[in-house]
């Protein structure tokens, strides 16, 4: 009995060290993005290989809503709109009296349309290889079962880890 309750214990401390560190992470993720966001950075997942092997597929471009147009030189990354919901990730790869020409890097071809300030986003300041795995599994239906289900669960378990065992009141002993 004394070994179970030792085991429990154990493992009691186990889960909440993970429930603490995974809270934590969160709390800090949530800090560090809005942070970028104050400072006009965003995160942009890329969705396709138009810019391999430099930025991989599921990347996570950090973007610079703040950068000077009229500074970019050729060479650069920068993300513009191609119509109203194509955001695009290319580099520059050279200048026309209409703006900058653009191609991805694993392309054949430069882009149709150069890019102008109307149509500028920003410049690529860095990217996380594959850190956007994650986000093209949650626009699944599973994905978002699973992130709702592991959801719920840290909020059980950090709900126990706060109320581990209601108080025994008197007259409940099981002994008589």
């Amino acid at each position: 009995m004394e070994n179970t309750h030792k085991l429990l214990k154990f493992l009691l401390s186990v889960c909440r060290i993970i429930y603490e560190t995974i809270r934590t992470a969160v709390i800090l993720l949530a800090l560090i993005i809005s942070i970028l966001y104050i400072i006009g950075i965003r995160p942009y997942v890329v969705q396709t290989g138009s810019m391999e092997p430099t930025i991989p597929v599921a990347s996570i471009c950090f973007v610079n809503h703040h950068a000077d147009f009229a500074s970019l030189q050729i060479g650069d990354i920068v993300a513009f709109r191609i119509g109203e919901n194509t955001l695009v990730t290319h580099r520059i790869s050279g200048k026309s009296e209409e703006g900058f020409i653009t191609k991805g890097d694993a392309n054949e071809i430069e882009d149709n349309a150069p890019m102008t300030a109307e149509n500028f986003v920003g410049k690529n300041i860095f990217h996380i290889p594959k850190a956007g795995i994650l986000f093209f599994y949650l626009k699944t239906l599973w994905g978002k079962i699973a992130f709702v289900s592991f959801s719920l669960f840290l909020l059980f378990i950090g709900h126990m880890m706060d109320n581990p065992k209601p108080p025994e009141k008197e007259g409940d002993s099981c002994e008589k």
